[in-house]
């Protein structure tokens, strides 16, 4: 298993993983996706971004942007897509300590993860409290 930075060259290797997330959570909350808006995030994301890979199958990825909130001026990585495919979940928190350790030597001030409200999300929050984050903030969604 290899861990590195994200390329441009290997987005189209994302396209499978995002779909895959989506399958296991955002279809659940009547979200779909869109190839070329997930292409899109993927471009804008692929500077601060990691990848697992098992030889040439990709296995996980980690991806944000850093934004400057209107609050302030400190910079803040907030994630956009952190999955791993289930029968590689231990590699989860390997690829989050590389994007933790990019954001600290990018002088990033806050980190911003993101999980889904469900059983799965449940497990995802207890991972967030054990390596040091406090909720923030909840979404709620209505169908129009």
């Amino acid at each position: 298993m290899d861990i590195r930075p994200g390329r441009v060259e290997d987005i189209d290797q994302i396209i499978p993983i995002v779909e895959e997330f989506h399958a296991e959570t955002l279809d659940r909350f009547g979200f779909s996706g869109d190839e070329d808006k997930v292409r899109a995030l993927a471009v804008a994301c692929i500077d601060t971004s990691f990848m697992a890979w098992e030889g040439d199958r990709l296995i996980g990825v980690i991806g944000g942007q850093v934004v400057v909130p209107s609050s302030g001026n400190e910079k803040i990585w907030q994630e956009y897509i952190w999955y791993v495919l289930p029968e590689y979940r231990s590699v989860g928190l390997k690829l989050y300590a590389k994007m933790e350790q990019k954001c600290r030597d990018m002088e990033i001030t806050k980190m911003v993860m993101v999980h889904m409200c469900d059983e799965i999300g449940d497990k995802v929050a207890s991972v967030y409290d054990k390596i040091g984050y406090r909720p923030f903030e909840i979404h709620y969604v209505k169908e129009l």
